[in-house]
């Protein structure tokens, strides 16, 4: 019975000196190969983990034509038995970049694992957005930044990078990344006569929190996040 990966190299080890030599030709980490389908069938096995882990992913969705499975608790899964040849197949799951390919599958068991990149934001990083409602009347700009309590570090919104050029339209939003999801908002409106004429009308200091992917709105006319 033929197979891919784990099921050709268990073959050929194990004419050498038995099982002991079939677990070592196996890579660390791999998931067990399943029982073998039935003559002129096949099987598509294997492990999916997350891209910057390592670590086995739970509960992702493996869909071929006509079938789908789910990974179990330490990310493997295995397919019903299904005829050999090529075969769509697709891994999905919330919170990570879904994957689609076509595969050539023969006889036998057939070893095929992926790795999942997540969509997530790294452990305390916040990405937000910051637009404004009701510009002062005397101003025509205004410019934020969110400042973390503990450091004093101040980080400026990550759509306008070049110091000194970060001041926005009424009708503009600011994108800002922040390492931390707990801290100040400084906020002001500007009436800029030239590239070098700048001045400050009015700022406010806001103590917020913010989520990831969080969008927020000033009202310059209260002074709060509405």
């Amino acid at each position: 019975m033929k197979g891919k990966n784990v099921a050709k190299a268990a073959g050929i080890v194990a004419g050498l000196g038995g099982l002991a030599l079939i677990l070592l030709s196996r890579k660390a980490g791999a998931a067990p190969p399943p029982e073998p389908p039935p003559e002129g069938m096949a099987k598509l096995y294997g492990r999916v983990t997350d891209s910057s882990t390592g670590q086995g992913i739970a509960g992702v969705r493996v869909t071929t034509t006509g079938a789908i499975t789910e990974t179990d608790s330490s990310g493997d899964y295995a397919t019903i038995d299904i005829p050999p040849g090529s075969w769509g197949v697709r891994f999905e799951k919330d919170g990570y970049e879904t994957k689609e390919l076509t595969v050539s599958i023969e006889e036998g068991n057939n070893e095929l694992n992926m790795q999942l990149v997540s969509t997530a934001a790294p452990p305390g990083v916040a990405n937000f957005m910051v637009s404004i409602i009701n510009l002062p009347s005397e101003a025509n700009m205004w410019g934020c930044a969110f400042q973390d309590p503990t450091t004093g570090e101040y980080y400026q919104p990550t759509n306008r990078p070049i110091m000194g050029s970060h001041l926005f339209g009424a009708s503009e939003s600011a994108e800002l990344s922040s390492p931390v999801s707990s801290g100040i908002l400084s906020i002001s409106a500007f009436s800029q006569a030239s590239a070098m004429e700048v001045t400050q009308i009015v700022n406010y200091q806001i103590n917020m929190s913010v989520t990831n992917n969080g969008s927020y709105v000033f009202d310059f006319s209260t002074g709060k996040i509405v």
